[in-house]
């Protein structure tokens, strides 16, 4: 594609009269890594940090550049906004040729589960829903060639149990240390933000669409602020 052609105004057909001045680091940029993060609390651009920081270690550089500097240069509040662009990774000189081009962008949807868990009566308790994942699953192999007799399901519905209860004892033994002042770490919060995370994405069709809508636009998005852009690559992270 002629960027010449294009000038320094993209227009998105999808969204009328909204005109973006394209940086010169988006112009720079041929390959384009879109970073996903996984499940649980996330903090903006976190992803791609870790993601450059792997990147300057296979280069002989191991820096890990702080979080402020994947910011861009402006305050940009909604995560799928046409305005952001991408990080240019700036290779050592020896590593120059190999990655010359190469640009770090991130699809953020942390936001969608905290909007879901902020009403307090959306996502499911814990236990519950571990017992509804359960049933699923004996449920598939029930309507598949035959009840497989490698799964104890009662047992499978045991151990769950088990697990989320022995969370909570460690959340109250968690709770005496912290008013000892001892420590504080809070378990049942990780614990409600990481199968809070799962809920969404899996079951709940209107913020679980959301996810898929905010990815598949952050990618519309960024090929549109690039017109060099010749490769790009989507990385999820699980954790």
């Amino acid at each position: 594609m002629d960027s010449a052609a294009i000038g320094p105004i993209v227009t998105l057909p999808s969204r009328p009269q909204l005109n973006i001045d394209l940086p010169s680091e988006d112009s720079q940029v041929t390959r384009l890594v879109v970073a996903v993060h996984g499940i649980g609390k996330q903090f903006r651009y976190s992803t791609i940090q870790a993601v450059t920081s792997r990147l300057a270690s296979y280069c002989n550089r191991p820096i890990t550049q702080p979080l402020g500097a994947f910011h861009p240069d402006k305050v940009i509040l909604e995560p799928d906004s046409p305005e952001l662009g991408a990080y240019l990774f700036e290779a050592p000189v020896s590593f120059t040729r190999e990655f010359q081009g190469f640009g770090f962008a991130e699809a953020f949807w942390a936001d969608i589960p905290e909007i879901a868990s902020a009403t307090k009566n959306t996502t499911e308790e814990t236990k519950t829903w571990a017992q509804t994942v359960v049933e699923r699953v004996r449920l598939l192999d029930q309507t598949g060639t035959g009840q497989s007799d490698l799964i104890d399901y009662k047992k499978a519905s045991a151990v769950v149990e088990e697990m989320v209860n022995t969370i909570q004892v460690l959340e109250n033994l968690l709770f005496i240390a912290t008013k000892a002042g001892l420590f504080q770490f809070n378990l049942g919060q990780l614990l409600t933000d990481f199968v809070g995370c799962v809920q969404i994405v899996a079951d709940f069709k209107d913020y679980g669409g959301n996810v898929f809508d905010r990815f598949a636009m952050t990618m519309r998005n960024l090929t549109r602020r690039m017109p060099n852009l010749r490769e790009i690559w989507s990385h999820s992270r699980v954790f």
